[in-house]
């Protein structure tokens, strides 16, 4: 395996973009899930009323120490 730390210099650039880098990132095994996850939220684009509650709960059920939203 590729290690972690490596890993997570890659998902600190990629997640840049408006959240689907993170959500791919999630599908694509177990152990990049786990990697890829204080990165997935790192930017995230709502245009809706709806995005954003849909949103709300999202960041309701993830873990306080991975709910760092830099760019928002």
């Amino acid at each position: 395996r590729f290690p972690v730390e490596l890993w997570t210099r890659i998902f600190s650039h990629a997640c840049t973009d408006d959240g689907d880098t993170g959500r791919a990132l999630s599908l694509v095994s177990r152990y990049i899930r786990r990697a890829s996850a204080p990165h997935k939220l790192q930017s995230v684009l709502i245009t809706s009323v709806p995005q954003m509650l849909a949103f709300t709960k999202v960041l309701e059920h993830t873990e306080p120490p991975l709910r760092r939203l830099p760019c928002l």
